[in-house]
């Protein structure tokens, strides 16, 4: 020691005591303690987290997708996103993030969890938990989340100038890819029963032009069907093609009673050509 500096150069000093050791090369060894306020392990480097959520636009955004539908309720995100503690998260909770975000709602949201870096974890090297509730991981096997928010998202690769994968545009909700495929074996199913009678629900059906509210009254119209009131139906929506959560359309089913439809139309095609009994 030499005033107030400790030097392990010389004579390649080194430090040993029962939970902290620096060898001759410098590697420092922990068991236990802190640093930062992080706790070491023999294998673990972690700290818990505890205090109020910093809400964004993202978090309006996840919330209202919730109520939607458009994604699955987990027990993070009803806990999360839940701001008035009814038991549900819906399109109240988005308009209450949103004004926190801007600073006109005062937060007291508080969460709790983890944080860890595990060296002999290769699945959750680096995790976060919401309680016992995995979060976040990032591992070997790639990155594991509830949930993930961004205003763009990309999958796939480029080749001789061309894009070969999946494309989000959170700006105008278009999704851009080659193809959609919907998942189809036998294997997957139960309760098979062969579909018949595709023009009544055509023909009893209304569709209609129309423009999304965050558009101009001048954009281009889409076309399509309407979710109203599922009880009154005044849009003639056919039950048929309505999402499990009746809050959007499912293209699979309202292609395939197209294809059931235009089967009906050739046959009475034929019969009226004689060339059916």
């Amino acid at each position: 020691m030499h005033g107030k500096e400790i030097n392990l150069t010389a004579g390649n000093a080194t430090i040993k005591s029962t939970n902290f050791s620096v060898d001759k090369n410098r590697n420092i060894t922990a068991t236990s303690g802190k640093i930062g306020g992080f706790t070491l392990g023999t294998t673990a480097f972690s700290t818990t987290i505890n205090g109020v959520y910093n809400y964004s636009y993202y978090d309006a955004m996840n919330a209202m997708v919730t109520d939607l539908g458009y994604i699955g309720k987990t027990s993070i995100i009803s806990s999360l996103y839940d701001i008035n503690g009814d038991g549900q998260v819906d399109v109240f909770d988005a308009q209450d993030i949103l004004q926190i975000a801007n600073g006109t709602q005062t937060n007291n949201k508080k969460i709790s969890g983890t944080f860890q870096i595990n060296s002999s974890n290769p699945k959750d090297f680096i995790s976060i938990k919401s309680g016992n509730t995995t979060a976040v991981s990032i591992g070997v096997g790639g990155i594991n989340s509830h949930i993930v928010s961004a205003d763009n998202i990309i999958v796939g690769n480029i080749k001789a100038s061309t894009f070969g994968g999946v494309a989000l545009n959170g700006n105008n909700g278009t999704v851009s890819a080659k193809a959609f495929n919907n998942t189809s074996l036998e294997s997957m199913k139960k309760n098979i029963v062969k579909f018949d009678d595709a023009l009544e629900i055509i023909k009893n059906s209304n569709i209609y032009e129309y423009n999304f509210k965050d558009e101009d009254d001048t954009d281009k119209k889409h076309i399509g069907f309407v979710i109203g009131d599922i009880t009154k139906n005044k849009y003639k929506t056919p039950n048929e093609v309505l999402s499990s959560n009746k809050k959007g359309i499912e293209n699979y089913s309202m292609s395939s009673i197209e294809w059931r439809a235009l089967q009906q139309i050739l046959k009475r095609l034929e019969i009226v050509e004689g060339r059916v009994n």
